[in-house]
């Protein structure tokens, strides 16, 4: 922890508790600089008033900082470290935020900026690149190898998971065994000790009555047979038991949803059926055996899969000799790395006396197995099958691989003992489907060997109580993925973590962008972790009974890490951008930071180009898409419309019944009233913050990145006195602009000066109204020719808001900055449904009324290549001068299409269509102002015939 004492006014802006001492848990003076703006505009306040820093035990004994050296000083590498922030003395050398800031860039560059912006901005992602986190890697049978590790990320997620490891074996119920699996016996309790084995059992087999007697050495073959043609049941069948190991999340996560295992049992959903209903605690499946591992390092391996099975088909009749009466078997080579293999036979077994009574058959087969130098073959086992089965049983043997040698093959040959049948009455043939290859090893992917720590989860399942080809769908219910959120203590973050599981998406962002295992390993000084704070305090506000935003959401695709952080950063209403010296969030909030503030002396020829968005690309109904927790994630809608737009849209002749639909997905929303209320605030949006602006400014817009806010006092538009810049410093109190400015008695004025940082002055009321260029600007800290604006407060014309959308290079040392409307009140309007006014920026009349009176006049004309043709002329009246007219825009359906076309854009108020043909014109001409405001259509409609009575040109005659 790093002591901070600060002297001097700014000590005043921390709470009483804090002002002698105050701690944070940073490393460089910059953190600790964004740590102390949670108690204001520090930073803001260092710009307008430099102080000195000093490093030490005490202020005697401190080392006074230079620019450079408090942009680069690590005080996390000095035991017991103490900052002071003091006022700066009469000709001291100052920091200031925008110093340490400039020094950072400094040395950003001198260490590569380039490698900086290659991961914030990288080239488009090439076809075989399929990097987004670790890649799965050795001792893997998965349907897709190189595929990347699900992150979970949330408080409940549905989540599927990534088969890394999948086997089934054949189960005999009913005659012998063909191997005995070293699981057995754990599987079948309900919770093995150290093993975090849970569930219902492997099948926990009966054997038939007719075994148990054998078992008590009974001769039971007989029994039955008496009375003649009796007939018995099948008594041994196929069964199999499907294991499988998946990965679920990069670890450690949090876990199935449940403090005990029979809660935990209803967070895992076969077939969307939960494992245990919660309400009768029931089991809905038996023989379902589960473990979990959270993904952390050093965890076990599921004991449920300890190897790697690799499957094998085949179909192969297995007989004891050939048809020339030769031995004959079935051989199969492994690789050294192979510890076992299991062979798999279909047999069908059936007795018949010659009086037709059943009774069970037998067969046995034997293998051998050797190194492959080893002379001769060893035996390794027989085995013997007994039962009845008329409709065929699948059975298995498993051979262990012989004493090991460095890098050498063995070899498993297979036979039948029992000789071959040429009885009809005895049916005990027996064929080859495959074999399965085996690696023991644990499968812990516990951070170790190249395997990073994954969160598992491991099943046993019994198949027979599925319906036949079929696998079950297994869902999780699972928190998500660990990260590190804000430790607070008292009334402000020192900048200390905790790791718990969230779902604030701020959080989960930040983990995305830094964590090198599931992120883009950004270093952590990239980011102000205290601006994140804010940001995250605003997702977790209560917005009618619930946090404002969240997130949860398995994520599973590969996506490049900049639009990954850009499409969650959208899902709380941010935009990220690199500053120059960190990665910056903005956030769209009631209160948002104003990063400019911009007047018509900052920019190309002082002018502001304002548009408004077309009424077809005004969307009036949203459906937002979210994860549905009621369908187990699958895609929900929430729509909102906003009736009276429809209506409005309507009346216009608009398509899709006056409909203008834009559909969203909002990234790992699983709240139906979030997603709505994301749709009203969209659609809000849509409707109401339709005005555009588009400028071009000098160097300075270098600083401007889509996402800000910025105010805009166009002084065209306001109709107040103009006023650029500072035309004389007279003293510290007061100022001369560039043109003198009227201040009215008893109002409120506020004087912004543009600097490093916008600095804005309270005016000392008038009693007595005065025009004059000299202004009273208590300690107003500005320099000549700084940019300046004055606003009066209250009911004169406020600067505009607008959210910046696009900044481009227009030339050199010109940047072209396009934005859009940001109307502050609309949070509480949207979730408060209080009405907000939104403030006038002009005190011109600024409605748009629509022009008079369509004329359509058809004109007779000649072309002396093509003959006679017809134009149609179509005018109206236009509103009187000083309106406000920009431009008049035409629109028409044609009779040869049913689309509107645009025919004109200009100042005048008619237009000849040459060469027009007969058919029905429908059109429409609107008025646009000088603000880019647009007026309600005027609409008409005229069919031109060839009958009409045309209007010819003039004839003249005398010209010589």
């Amino acid at each position: 922890m790093v002591k901070v004492i600060i002297k001097g006014p700014l000590a005043k802006k921390l709470p009483a508790a804090y002002r002698k001492s105050i701690s944070f848990k940073v490393s460089t003076i910059r953190e600790l600089l964004w740590g102390l703006d949670q108690f204001g505009s520090f930073s803001a306040d260092l710009d307008a008033f430099p102080h000195q820093f000093f490093v030490g035990k005490t202020l005697k004994t401190a080392h006074r900082l230079s620019a450079q050296e408090a942009a680069a000083v690590k005080l996390d590498e000095q035991e017991g470290v103490c900052v002071f922030i003091v006022p700066c003395v009469a000709g001291a050398d100052p920091v200031t935020t925008t110093m340490v800031v400039t020094a950072l860039v400094s040395a950003a560059i001198s260490i590569g900026i380039s490698l900086i912006m290659a991961v914030l901005f990288p080239p488009t992602q090439g076809g075989n690149d399929t990097r987004k986190s670790a890649l799965y890697v050795n001792g893997m049978n998965t349907q897709q190898e190189g595929i990347p590790i699900p992150v979970a990320y949330g408080t409940d997620i549905f989540c599927g998971f990534n088969v890394i490891e999948a086997d089934v074996e054949v189960l005999n119920t009913g005659g012998i065994s063909g191997w005995m699996n070293p699981l057995s016996g754990a599987l079948a309790v309900n919770a093995s000790a150290g093993t975090g084995l849970y569930g219902s059992g492997a099948n926990n087999y009966v054997d038939p009555a007719w075994d148990i007697l054998k078992g008590l050495g009974l001769n039971v073959d007989g029994l039955g047979a008496k009375g003649g043609g009796k007939t018995i049941a099948n008594n041994t069948f196929s069964n199999a038991s499907m294991k499988i190991l998946g990965a679920v999340s990069a670890g450690p996560i949090g876990g199935l949803v449940g403090n005990t295992v029979e809660e935990q049992e209803s967070s895992i959903f076969i077939d969307k059926t939960a494992l245990r209903d919660a309400a009768s605690g029931k089991l809905s499946k038996q023989g379902f055996t589960w473990a979990t591992r959270p993904g952390e390092t050093g965890q076990s391996a599921v004991p449920i899969t300890e190897a790697i099975a690799t499957p094998y088909d085949a179909s192969q009749e297995l007989k004891k000799l050939t048809s020339a009466g030769i031995p004959t078997d079935i051989q199969k080579t492994f690789p050294n790395d192979i510890n076992r293999s299991r062979f798999r036979f279909n047999m069908v077994l059936l007795q018949t006396s010659k009086k037709g009574n059943q009774s069970n058959a037998t067969v046995v087969l034997g293998a051998d197995f050797k190194r492959i130098t080893d002379t001769s073959w060893t035996p390794y086992a027989n085995w013997t099958f007994n039962g009845k089965t008329s409709t065929g049983a699948q059975r298995e043997i498993q051979v262990i691989a012989p004493n090991w040698k460095t890098d050498e093959e063995w070899q498993v040959r297979i036979y039948r003992v029992t000789e071959d049948s040429t009885d009809d009455k005895i049916q005990n043939a027996t064929t080859f489907n495959g074999w399965v290859e085996i690696i023991d090893k644990d499968l812990a992917y516990d951070g170790t060997a190249d395997s990073p720590p994954t969160a598992l989860f491991g099943a046993s399942i019994d198949v027979s109580q599925f319906d036949s080809g079929s696998k079950p769908e297994i869902i999780l219910r699972s928190a998500g993925r660990k990260v590190r959120v804000p430790h607070v203590v008292g009334s402000y973050w020192d900048g200390s973590w905790d790791t718990k599981v969230t779902a604030n998406p701020v959080w989960i962002w930040f983990d995305m962008a830094t964590d090198k295992l599931v992120g883009g390993g950004l270093s952590d000084t990239w980011f102000n972790r205290f601006e994140l704070y804010e940001i995250a305090q605003f997702c977790d506000q209560l917005v009618n009974g619930r946090p404002r935003f969240t997130l949860n959401k398995q994520f599973t695709d590969s996506k490049e890490l900049w639009q990954q952080l850009r499409e969650v950063a959208q899902s709380f209403m941010a935009v990220a951008y690199w500053n120059g010296s960190s990665v910056s969030l903005v956030q769209d909030t009631p209160n948002a930071t104003v990063s400019h503030y911009i007047t018509n002396t900052m920019v190309e020829d002082g002018a502001f180009a304002y548009s408004f968005t077309d009424h077809i690309e005004r969307f009036n109904e949203i459906l937002v898409e979210y994860d549905d927790p009621t369908q187990f994630g699958a895609k929900g809608i929430a729509p909102w419309q906003d009736d009276a737009a429809i209506t409005r849209a309507r009346a216009l002749n608009f398509p899709n019944d006056g409909k203008i639909t834009n559909t969203i997905y909002k990234t790992g929303c699983t709240n139906a009233q979030e997603a709505y209320d994301w749709a009203r605030l969209l659609g809000y949006a849509s409707q109401r913050e339709v005005r555009n602006v588009a400028f071009a400014a000098p160097i300075a817009g270098s600083t401007y990145f889509p996402g800000q806010i910025i105010e805009i006092d166009d002084m065209n538009v306001s109709g107040k006195e103009p006023v650029g810049r500072v035309a004389r410093i007279i003293d510290a109190d007061h100022i001369e602009l560039d043109a003198p400015v009227t201040l009215e008695a008893f109002k409120s004025y506020t004087l912004r000066i543009v600097g490093e940082t916008v600095r804005s002055i309270s005016l000392p009321m008038l009693t007595v109204t005065t025009k004059s260029a000299t202004i009273n600007a208590p300690a107003h800290g500005a320099v000549v020719q700084a940019p300046v604006g004055l606003i009066e407060l209250g009911t004169g014309p406020q600067p505009q808001r607008f959210r910046i959308i696009e900044v481009s290079e227009a030339g050199p040392a010109k940047y072209e900055v396009k934005a859009q409307q940001s109307i502050i009140g609309k949070w509480e309007e949207v979730e408060q449904h209080v009405p907000v006014p939104i403030p006038d920026w002009t005190n011109r009349d600024t409605s748009v009324r629509a022009p008079t009176n369509i004329v359509f006049t058809p004109h007779a004309a000649e072309d002396d290549i093509t003959g006679s043709y017809t134009s149609l002329e179509i005018s109206w009246t236009g509103l009187p001068t000083g309106a406000l007219v920009r431009e008049y825009v035409l629109e028409a359906t044609m009779p040869d299409g049913g689309v509107s076309v645009e025919l004109y854009r200009g100042a005048n108020t008619g237009f000849t269509i040459s060469r027009a043909p007969p058919g029905l014109y429908v059109v429409s001409v609107k008025t646009i102002n000088m603000l880019g405001g647009s007026s309600e259509p005027l609409s008409g409609s005229y069919v031109l015939s060839t009958g009409d009575e045309l209007v010819f040109p003039p004839v003249f005659i005398g010209f010589d």
